[in-house]
């Protein structure tokens, strides 16, 4: 159990009650480096996945479709991950469909999935460690009595593999100068955005992309002076960035690359990863790892960090994190727990869920809602944290939020593993 530290006493964050869950061990044949589920039907046993994995049968980097089945739901479970596998039985892992990666792409770096367009289409963007950026166009029915398996490639997808002769190419070839650290799409402005460690973000039309035409220019461009390691929506002109030495920074993309957005011009302000221990720290103890934005409420925005900390900030007011985890069981840094590699909000008035690289699933609980208006120190806090499910002799490296409830959580580990979570009861 890890304990919270709350950044102001008296603060009146209560821990809700934890909920019992089940966790179910599954085996792929192959290590998924990223994870998103796709839309399913809402009276489907089954739930539809995409991942990215090295296909030893294909000889490369593909993208893998797979279905999660499940036969009941218990209404009781142990709530602390420990013994779930063998109680949550009736989870079954299909294989449905894989895409080979060209290798100008290379293998995937980065992944997302989000609705596209009118109907029932998924766009698939693809991040790759040459580079490059690829997009997928699927369609996904999941209306009442559809099933994954009448998923399908659009045309013009189909299209771009025939013409790659079955391998999905990069539609930006050479995009960032190295692998392409975070690829996040969003409906309503059209646009995806792309972030890496050479220091560029860009802001891309995929419906205005490749062709032969000339390549986008990037919305900002540091020539190396900065690195950037996620990039995620906030709204359709807002985005967040997080860079490997700490510190957040919110960009408008009508206004242009010249400076962050007012609330984040000073960054130093909200401190590197908002937690002490680390912002007194140098070199690798000190950095974000990855963020993301609150589903229901976008001025939150959860990051991730050295040592398995996670942070909640207001992007609205606050200076600093409204509540964090601590460095570690000891509270120093560079001892404890591994660093965080993926984390989600679980939905509106819900916690954080995180994976680690040592190989834990966590998840932090929210605190009691304040009134609107209240001050920064007294708003949406973090009440506890728990452990959800071990790996112990290996790390998680993805994690996705989705399945048949929309809330469950699937985590992929490196030893060709994946971990999939379901909450019991309502």
């Amino acid at each position: 159990m890890l304990d919270l530290e709350m950044l102001e006493d008296g603060g009146g964050l209560a821990p809700a009650a934890p909920r019992a869950h089940d966790v179910a061990a599954l085996f792929y044949g192959a290590a998924f480096s990223a994870l998103a589920f796709l839309p399913k039907a809402p009276d489907s046993p089954e739930a539809p996945f995409i991942g990215a994995a090295f296909n030893e049968e294909a000889a490369g980097h593909v993208l893998a479709l797979c279905s999660l089945g499940i036969s009941g739901r218990r209404e009781g479970g142990g709530g602390d991950g420990d013994g779930g596998a063998a109680a949550a039985g009736g989870i079954s892992l299909c294989s449905l469909d894989v895409v080979p990666l060209a290798a100008g792409l290379g293998a995937c770096t980065a992944l997302h999935a989000c609705d596209w367009g009118e109907g029932d289409g998924t766009l698939v963007a693809v991040g790759g460690a040459a580079g490059g950026v690829a997009f997928l166009l699927l369609n996904t029915p999941h209306r009442v009595n559809s099933s994954p398996k009448d998923f399908s490639v659009s045309d013009s997808s189909l299209a771009e593999l025939q013409a790659a002769d079955g391998a999905l190419p990069p539609r930006l070839p050479g995009l960032h100068a190295g692998r392409v650290a975070c690829v996040d799409a969003r409906r309503d402005c059209g646009a995806v955005l792309t972030a890496g460690p050479d220091g560029r973000i860009f802001v891309i039309d995929p419906s205005a992309a490749g062709g032969g035409g000339a390549p986008p220019a990037p919305f900002r461009d540091t020539a190396g002076g900065a690195a950037y390691n996620c990039a995620r929506w906030v709204d359709a002109h807002t985005f967040v960035t997080t860079r490997p030495v700490g510190g957040l920074q919110l960009w408008d993309a009508r206004a242009g690359p010249a400076a962050p957005a007012a609330a984040a011009a000073a960054p130093a302000e909200w401190g590197h990863t908002g937690v002490a221990a680390l912002d007194g720290a140098r070199g690798v103890w000190r950095q974000l790892t990855c963020c993301r934005v609150h589903p229901a409420r976008p001025g939150l925005v959860a990051t991730g960090a050295s040592c398995g900390t996670v942070a909640v900030w207001d992007l609205r007011a606050a200076a600093r994190p409204l509540a964090v985890t601590p460095a570690a069981p000891g509270g120093g840094a560079g001892r404890g727990a591994g660093d965080v590699t993926d984390l989600s909000f679980l939905g509106a008035g819900e916690g954080v869920v995180y994976c680690t690289a040592d190989g834990t699933v966590a998840e932090a609980a929210p605190g009691e809602q304040p009134p609107l208006g209240a001050p920064a120190a007294a708003g949406w806090g973090l009440g506890s944290a728990r452990t959800l499910a071990r790996e112990p002799l290996g790390g998680f490296c993805a994690l996705a939020l989705g399945g048949h409830s929309g809330r469950d959580v699937l985590c992929a580990g490196d030893r060709e593993n994946l971990s999939y979570i379901r909450w019991c009861g309502p």
